[in-house]
């Protein structure tokens, strides 16, 4: 009898520490801090990316002036035009390897996407519609 009571105890002894050890494990937040979700969502983006440039048929009747009043044909670094981020907004483009400002903005049926200034009609033709992941710098 005195062989048998010995393995007992030390089942019930096992039982009462796994059960207070998942207790204790079934307690613990394993989710990532909302912080760290943040950053990482806020590190890099996904967006549909168009082409134009600046001929009257791909914008409005004042194709060099953006929609918040500035004259695009004088810029010489990479401008985009979108209605995701206000006008000033940096974005780094990694197929580019360049920073990008927002100038302007896309037509309302285009809202979703991220449209890219180029010089010639044959530059925006040959970049085309590709989805790209990109960075934004500042808001």
């Amino acid at each position: 009898m005195k062989y048998l009571i010995l393995p007992f105890l030390l089942f019930l002894i096992s039982i009462s520490i796994s059960s207070s050890a998942t207790a204790k494990l079934n307690n613990l937040d394993l989710s990532v801090p909302k912080h760290y979700e943040k950053t990482y969502e806020e590190e890099w983006k996904e967006a549909v990316f168009s082409a134009y440039n600046l001929e009257e048929g791909q914008t409005d009747s004042t194709p060099t002036i953006g929609a918040y009043g500035d004259d695009l044909s004088r810029r010489t670094t990479c401008v985009v035009a979108t209605r995701r981020y206000g006008k000033g907004t940096i974005i780094f483009i990694p197929l580019l390897q360049q920073r990008c400002e927002v100038l302007d903005k896309t037509s309302q049926k285009y809202a979703n996407r991220i449209d890219i200034l180029f010089p010639t009609k044959e530059e925006a033709i040959n970049f085309g519609l590709q989805t790209l992941k990109y960075r934004v710098i500042n808001e």
